[in-house]
């Protein structure tokens, strides 16, 4: 009796060693009493990110948490998880990080920096004056350093832009660097009205930022005010600097849609001030591009011009090819009440 309890005793000691010792084999990488072995973590979290492997990135993100909570690198370890779920257009999340890294007494001045950053974005881009986000910015502005400081100014910019703190937000812009420096006195402009100084910082950002995270949004922006700016001089009879501003865009983006706009545009104003030939050109350009949205318009627009121009039979001609290749378009549907008018204009 006495050697069998003995001997169950020393199974019992060998499979708590035999556990102890397989647990020890399988988790001695990720003991959180081992210093190293956060580090390591890190690392793997932080390659895993430099080669967009995100979710995977996110996964070994959670364990350091729960292996590492009092890790010094916890911090570092949420900077990544924030720039992941911005990346991912996840706002709430992105956010809720920030607030953590916020919060913990473990930032120093570049992680808290690095935050707001992220912060300050998402403000931009929701396009609304926010006080918290304001606040954090400023204490952002007075940890930074070097290349860290023009950054945070120009976020600055936007939260005084969408406070219409005009003067404060141009203060900011002006410290500002780069593409966020440009963009932003252009917004400033375009609020205060001032077309012609916004469309020069727009065609400086062209010069100066091709290859820019924001470019087409920013092309798209200077299509559209330039378009609307000349229409506005156009309608107050300043023709000159109508077809200026028409043609920045045409010259600007020649490939784009909005060229063959421009050019029918100024064939118009060319047309209204007497200029026929020049006008003619501009048609012709247009006719022989690949702006094929603009092809019946532009055909209507030589016939009526050639009418105006006395060539009445080019007209009558230029009418008939409309009226055969657009029979139901918007122009070619007038084509023969033109013709029936420009006959009996010749007959009399």
């Amino acid at each position: 009796m006495r050697a069998e309890k003995v001997l169950v005793f020393w199974i019992s000691v060998f499979l708590v060693l035999f556990i102890a010792g397989f647990s020890f084999l399988m988790l001695r990488d990720r003991l959180p009493f081992v210093e190293e072995n956060d580090l390591a973590q890190y690392k793997k979290i932080e390659a895993l990110f430099d080669m967009k492997e995100y979710q995977k990135s996110l996964d070994e993100s959670a364990a350091f948490g729960a292996l590492f909570p009092g890790s010094k690198y916890m911090v570092k370890v949420l900077d990544i998880e924030a720039e992941i779920f911005s990346s991912q257009k996840d706002v709430d999340k992105t956010r809720m990080i920030i607030m953590k890294i916020f919060s913990d007494n473990r930032t120093d001045n570049s992680d808290f920096v690095t935050a707001a950053e992220l912060l300050g974005e998402i403000g931009r881009d929701n396009g609304k004056y926010d006080p918290v986000v304001m606040n954090y910015l400023e204490n952002a502005y007075l940890k930074s350093e070097g290349l860290q400081k023009p950054i945070i100014a120009g976020l600055l910019g936007y939260q005084a832009l969408y406070s219409k703190d005009y003067k404060t937000a141009i203060c900011y812009f002006n410290i500002a660097s780069g593409e966020e420096g440009l963009i932003g006195r252009a917004r400033v402009d375009i609020e205060l009205g001032n077309y012609p100084d916004a469309i020069q910082e727009y065609l400086n950002y062209f010069s100066l930022c091709r290859a820019g995270e924001r470019f087409e949004r920013v092309r798209d922006a200077f299509i559209r005010q330039s378009l609307y700016y000349a229409g506005a001089l156009k309608k107050a009879k300043d023709y000159k600097q109508a077809v200026q501003y028409y043609l920045n865009v045409v010259n600007t983006f020649p490939s784009d849609a909005a060229a063959g706009e421009g050019l029918l545009k100024v064939a118009g104003i060319y047309s209204i001030t007497g200029g026929y030939q020049k006008s003619s050109d501009c048609l012709d350009k247009v006719l022989n591009s690949r702006f094929t949205n603009c092809f019946e318009e532009a055909v209507y627009d030589k016939a009526v011009l050639y009418y105006q121009w006395g060539k009445k039979n080019l007209s009558i001609k230029y009418f008939k090819e409309l009226q055969e290749k657009y029979p139901s378009g918007i122009f070619g549907s007038k084509a023969q009440d033109w013709i029936i008018l420009i006959k009996k204009d010749i007959e009399s």
